[in-house]
């Protein structure tokens, strides 16, 4: 079962997926090459809402937007960011949710990292659904 199939059964609210140029152009942003895996779900479904969790994407405005949070976390943060994206800010003492450019999943708070999945699918079906 694909995750958007996961997803719509667990009635996951999306934004709907986004076209090639929009994700080429928040590349450009953030001077950072979404993995294959990210750009299949910003693809398929933008973004995401479910159990809690707000996985950021592209074809909605405001904090939900990837290139927004993105931005405004690597300005915020006391170390660079700029090797990754924030998919998620869970708003519990500053942790977010990164990815890196080879789809690998990280949480952060207080300038540490620590690898929490081996790729956003995984971080889905784990600790999400």
């Amino acid at each position: 079962m694909s995750l958007k199939e996961m997803l719509t059964k667990q009635n996951a609210l999306t934004t709907g997926g986004v076209a090639d140029r929009l994700i080429s152009e928040a590349e450009e942003q953030l001077g950072f090459s979404f993995p294959s895996s990210y750009q299949d779900i910003l693809k398929n479904v933008g973004s995401v809402s479910i159990n809690g969790h707000e996985v950021f994407g592209l074809g909605i405005d405001g904090n939900l937007n990837v290139v927004t949070s993105t931005l405004k976390e690597r300005e915020l943060s006391e170390v660079d960011l700029a090797d990754y994206i924030v998919i998620e800010n869970l708003g519990n003492e500053g942790l977010l949710i990164l990815l890196d450019e080879q789809g690998i999943v990280y949480q952060y708070t207080e300038g540490r990292f620590k690898q929490i999945s081996l790729n956003i699918e995984n971080y889905f079906i784990q600790d999400i659904l």
